[in-house]
């Protein structure tokens, strides 16, 4: 069984870095969050749950096939979004300028990956970088414009050249492992 399982833009080491200096930040204000780790962020494109063992290889040989046909592309990462309600956020995510290309990630996404999914989403495709998961509501929101002060001063740009599937370690109970990456234009 593979849980946790999820198809990404692993981000380059400058961004890495950069990403890394933000959480330094905004761990100053002691926010009531779990902050993503900070030496793995990635843009995540699709979450697709639990599934068996099997599924995997189906997914990878598309994801191959559609990154055979890609060549890399810069994208411009920052400002500050969440996924839950104003009054009820769940995460603090950073947000990506659009791009033809992502916008051809996504119809990729949704024509060929989305019946991989643990529970079909019917959602908008929003590739995120995830900042943060919301711990004590109340809490955070009264630190929040500070927070969202800070987090909106985040801007930088990376070369997209690849694509990732991570999932969590059953043997560790690690989250976030990457298990197979693949560059744009590899031959198959």
């Amino acid at each position: 069984m593979i849980n946790g399982c999820f198809l990404a833009i692993p981000l380059p080491p400058k961004q890495v870095k950069e990403f890394s200096k933000l959480q330094d930040s905004l761990k100053t204000l002691k926010p009531s969050v779990k902050f993503q780790k900070a030496d793995a962020p990635h843009v995540t494109l699709m979450y697709f749950g639990n599934f068996r063992d099997e599924k995997l290889p189906k997914i990878w040989e598309k994801v191959k096939i559609f990154a055979s046909t890609c060549a890399p592309f810069e994208l411009t990462i920052g400002g500050i979004r969440y996924f839950g309600t104003e009054r009820y956020p769940r995460v603090a995510w950073l947000d990506m300028a659009s791009r033809p290309e992502l916008e051809q990630l996504g119809i990729f996404v949704h024509d060929e990956l989305r019946f991989y999914q643990e529970k079909a989403e019917h959602k908008p495709f929003t590739p995120h970088l995830t900042l943060a998961r919301i711990g004590a509501r109340k809490s955070f929101l009264a630190e929040k414009s500070e927070f969202d002060r800070i987090a909106d001063n985040f801007k930088t740009v990376c070369r997209v050249d690849r694509l990732a599937i991570y999932a969590a370690d059953a043997a560790t109970g690690e989250r976030q492992v990457k298990l197979q990456e693949v560059a744009f234009g590899e031959h198959l």
